[in-house]
């Protein structure tokens, strides 16, 4: 299990090209204290980003990039009021307002929010076609289920954005996590050697709610 949330916050104090996208994240973001889609969530995939990125020796703009795009992947989200297609639109063009409003050397806007498109779900890009960084954004995405936080977040996060039940949620989540697909080496090894964590707590928990 892991606190990814606080190796976030030391993510943006140890990489200077995060901290104004992280100040006005945190005083902007209307889904900050979501149930699920919030900044923490944020910083959980900015965490896993940053491991993918460091597993496939991305340096540089490439690195950076890609934790830009984590750390906006979800801005604003609507916790099941939108489609996502309008989640995921809406994040891009904020990214892309702000980037050009507070230009980074090396960083080219339109390619963090093309990294952040594939995290659009039900996907509508195919796994085979996402390139590398964006195989590590939508992986590290799937990846909550292992926080030391995965029932409040997964479990009743969800539940109250999408306006469900326990009993649907426990099955509907079972089921999902049977069929994750991990798209980038790092992805496919994490699965590997960590799954069975987030298999064994829903089983764990499908024992005791039925």
């Amino acid at each position: 299990m892991n606190n990814s949330m606080s190796q976030g916050i030391d993510l943006i104090w140890e990489y200077d090209i995060l901290k104004p996208s992280f100040r006005f994240i945190v005083d902007n973001n209307p889904a900050n204290c979501a149930p699920y889609h919030n900044t923490g969530h944020l910083l959980k995939v900015l965490t896993r980003c940053h491991e993918g990125a460091e597993y496939h020796e991305l340096k540089g703009s490439e690195r950076d990039e890609l934790m830009l795009a984590a750390l906006w992947h979800d801005y604003g989200h609507s916790q099941g009021r939108l489609k996502d297609y309008k989640n995921v639109t809406n994040s891009r063009l904020a990214v892309v307002s702000f980037l050009k409003n507070n230009p980074i050397e090396g960083i080219h806007p339109e390619t963090v929010s093309d990294i952040i498109k594939t995290t659009q779900y039900p996907y509508v890009v195919n796994g085979a076609d996402l390139n590398l960084r964006q195989a590590i954004l939508r992986d590290a995405d799937l990846m909550t289920g292992l926080e030391d936080d995965w029932f409040q977040t997964v479990i009743l996060g969800l539940l109250t954005e999408f306006g469900s039940n326990m009993d649907d949620m426990i099955i509907g989540q079972s089921k999902f996590i049977k069929s994750v697909k991990m798209n980038s080496k790092w992805g496919k090894e994490v699965k590997r050697n960590s799954w069975h964590e987030a298999t064994d707590n829903l089983k764990k928990l499908k024992d005791i709610w039925f």
